[in-house]
Order: structure tokens, then sequence, then C-alpha cells
């Protein structure tokens, strides 16, 4: 079966929507398990966590979306030639910003964790170990958005 561009954007668009609202269905029913498992402290590192997560997806300076304008535009005009230099410029200029922002993090995570209030036992425990764990990821998430 031959879908027309008219078919392709309604499954697309479809497959955007199922992408939306799947994990909100998830977490409304996993959401309430979490804060009475984990305690509202806990749950609300994970919160930030999400949270910071999110904010640095869209660090990425708007290569990302350059990224996939000017590789569309490539193959549209059947010009395949730079669309690799173009990819691996992007993703170098990603990972160098994210690492960037990693060195942020991970340089100030203890100023960043002492302005936090919530009970000391679990700042220096978890809120700390989240932190560190967040700069790790933080190159990943944005060579993600490239990707």
């Amino acid at each position: 079966m031959k879908l027309n561009s008219s078919n392709l954007i309604k499954k697309n668009s479809l497959w955007n929507i199922l992408g939306a609202f799947i994990p909100l269905i998830f977490g409304i029913f996993t959401i309430p398990f979490l804060v009475n498992e984990l305690g509202e402290d806990l749950f609300g590192i994970i919160v930030l966590i999400w949270a910071l997560i999110g904010y640095f997806s869209i660090f990425d300076l708007g290569i990302g979306r350059s990224l996939t304008h000017h590789i569309s535009i490539k193959i549209g005009k059947n010009d395949l030639d730079d669309i690799l230099n173009i990819i691996l410029t992007s993703l170098i200029l990603l990972l160098i910003l994210g690492l960037i922002a990693s060195s942020i993090i991970y340089i100030f995570h203890s100023s960043i964790v002492d302005g936090i209030k919530i009970n000391e036992d679990i700042k220096e425990t978890s809120l700390k170990k989240a932190f560190l764990y967040l700069s790790y990821g933080i190159p990943l998430i944005t060579i993600s958005v490239g990707l």
C-alpha cells in the first residue's frame, strides 16, 4: 500500500500524539505510587531533575532544529555530499555545549544543592548525587537533541 502525503501526515501526527499521551497515561498511574513509596522530598528531587533535563534539552541554541532543516533541504535537492559533515559538525557543537553545561553543574553542584531547602540527610545523600549524575548526563541530553 502506497501512502500519499495526506495519509503520511495523518499517520505521523497520530504517532506524535500517542508519543505525548502514552507517557501521560502512565504518569497518572505511576506518579502517586512513586510519591507514596519515595516520599515527598525524594520525589521532589526527581521532579527537579526532570525539569532540569527538560531545560538542558532546549539549550542546544537551535542547533538541533537547524540541523533538521538543513538536512531536509539537502535531501530535497538530492544533494547528499555534505550531509555527513553537517551532522558531525552539529553533533560536535552539541557535545561542546553539553560539556560546558556539565562542567558548570559539576563544579557548582554543592553550591546549588546548599541553596535548596530540604532535609539535610536527603540533601547530603540523594540531592548531591542526583546533581552529579545529572552533570554526567547533560552531554548525552544535548547530543540527543541533534540525533
